[in-house]
């Protein structure tokens, strides 16, 4: 059987650099939440879609 995650990128600040916004309080909670979530997952393949 084939399972799909999908998972948004973690809260970060504004800022005017797109790319290399640093993650805010909440976005490294929310990065720990989702490390705890997949880390006994065996995960095939993963796909990036940037802005």
């Amino acid at each position: 059987m084939t399972v799909i995650y999908f998972v948004r990128h973690a809260h970060s600040y504004y800022t005017a650099d797109e790319y290399n916004r640093p993650l805010s309080d909440k976005g490294f909670e929310d990065r720990e939440h989702v490390t705890e979530l997949f880390k006994d997952k065996i995960i095939h393949a993963a796909y990036f879609k940037s802005i």
